[in-house]
């Protein structure tokens, strides 16, 4: 079993902090989605993290496995061979990793409404396809669930455009992880470092939505 740092994918050190809170607040039973999996390094991560929880908690990995439009030029994507190499780096959490090889949108129409604690969107970055995503899942999250994505950054200036339209200000943002819950989220708190990274977060989330409004129009919601 490849260590999730080994698989190729881009999830660091914010990214499993996000997932180890969700696992840690979590109770028996619960069910989790990720959208957007690519060669399985998160999914292997939050696998592991289920694991060591000793809790029984579903991990639905949904993708289509082609490639969303910036990777469409990658090796295993002309290839072809990217859902195997997700399968063979998930071997190892058969028992917890169930993959939906669907395209989202689609795949929600499997899931009853107000079923699912934590839903995580990681596929296509334009403004479309999150705006889409989000429609097509805010609706499976249970009252006290938590909904977030990935990649809110002037890199991606869809998702930022997505996020805002569908939540304004009503998002927490950690990394480049974009947040939004009814409750308090157990994330990583009261260290004094800890305190100051949350802080640096807010900071940079507000200077990012002053430049989202100065440079990005407001766009209507598909």
């Amino acid at each position: 079993m490849p260590a999730s740092t080994e698989v190729d994918g881009w999830f660091g050190k914010t990214e499993k902090a996000v997932y180890d809170a969700q696992v840690e607040r979590a109770r028996d039973g619960a069910r989790f989605v990720e959208i957007g999996c690519w060669k399985g390094r998160s999914s292997c991560h939050m696998a592991a993290s289920i694991r060591s929880s000793g809790k029984q908690i579903e991990l639905f990995c949904i993708d289509t496995w082609m490639g969303s439009e910036e990777h469409v030029n990658e090796q295993c994507v002309q290839s072809n061979t990217l859902y195997d190499e997700f399968l063979s780096n998930t071997q190892s959490f058969k028992d917890i990793v169930r993959p939906v090889r669907l395209p989202s949108v689609k795949a929600s129409e499997n899931f009853e409404d107000d079923s699912c604690d934590f839903i995580f969107i990681d596929a296509a970055h334009d403004y479309e396809n999150v705006v889409a995503d989000i429609d097509a899942w805010l609706p499976k999250l249970k009252a006290n669930g938590v909904l977030a994505g990935h990649d809110y950054s002037p890199t991606y200036p869809g998702v930022i455009q997505a996020v805002e339209k569908k939540f304004g200000g009503r998002v927490a943002l950690y990394g480049t992880c974009w947040i939004r819950s009814d409750r308090t989220l157990s994330l990583p708190s009261g260290s004094p470092s800890e305190i100051l990274r949350l802080l640096r977060f807010k900071v940079r989330h507000f200077l990012l939505r002053r430049q989202f409004a100065q440079d990005w129009p407001l766009r209507s919601a598909v």
